[in-house]
């Protein structure tokens, strides 16, 4: 389901090879998302 993806990273968990910022690299869309 596409809107548990976190926006951010678009569900990958990454971003340039580093963690996500906003959902700590679980790939998972924040509550308030």
């Amino acid at each position: 389901m596409p809107h548990d993806d976190c926006y951010y990273c678009e569900g990958d968990g990454m971003i340039d090879s580093e963690t996500c910022p906003r959902c700590g690299g679980t790939g998972l869309a924040r509550n308030d998302d």
